[in-house]
């Protein structure tokens, strides 16, 4: 697949587990964009991290899969 001409129209099929500073994210490997991270008011869904799960066998899945909880914090996330 080649590159997206932007991020914005890029669908985020190839997912990466990223290192950064002092905790971890989840990175689009086909544009090279932080998609999550769980650091103050900044989240990871479960949902997200659970198909990043699928993709990399640096992390593991959740037991659930949901939009308003953060898979590293367990934290509600507003709007999610």
């Amino acid at each position: 697949m080649e590159n997206p001409s932007t991020k914005a129209d890029c669908p985020h099929e190839h997912l990466a587990f990223e290192v950064l500073d002092q905790t971890g994210g989840v990175a689009c490997s086909d544009c090279n964009a932080i998609l999550a991270y769980c650091w103050m008011d900044n989240h990871i869904p479960e949902s997200l991290w659970n198909r990043l799960a699928t993709q990399c066998d640096k992390v593991y899945p959740c037991e659930r899969s949901r939009d308003d909880v953060c898979a590293i914090c367990s934290e509600r996330i507003p709007g999610g």
